[in-house]
């Protein structure tokens, strides 16, 4: 997904519902459990700050390695806070393969804090 933040926030992308597995995800990091997976690039650098989340069963995991927690970065729960990024990215992820369909926001931090 891409998205010029600068100037189209708020923006809502939606997770598929009952998304199944995708072996991609068990075969990566099987220990995390997580059987689907929707990455996010933030490319090109966003020049303002923003907040993603999602509720449960979707989770939010920052991580450099596709489909698995990354414990250096040590952001997993269902809402992320970016300043002004140079890039990066991150994964919303579900362990259940009936995953209701959820909503994914990207907002100012002010519409939004993450706790």
């Amino acid at each position: 997904m891409s998205a010029n933040f600068d100037k189209n926030l708020p923006v809502v992308v939606r997770t598929p519902e009952a998304p199944g597995t995708d072996a991609r995800c068990q075969l990566q990091c099987p220990s995390a459990g997580f059987v689907y997976g929707i990455g996010f690039d933030l490319y090109p650098p966003s020049a303002v700050p923003f907040v993603a989340w999602v509720d449960p069963p979707w989770t939010i995991v920052a991580s450099q390695t596709p489909y698995c927690p990354d414990a250096q970065l040590g952001a997993e729960g269902n809402c992320i806070r970016y300043a002004a990024t140079g890039g990066g990215g991150f994964f919303v992820m579900t362990q259940d393969p009936n995953a209701p369909a959820r909503n994914v926001h990207f907002d100012m931090p002010a519409a939004h804090p993450c706790p």
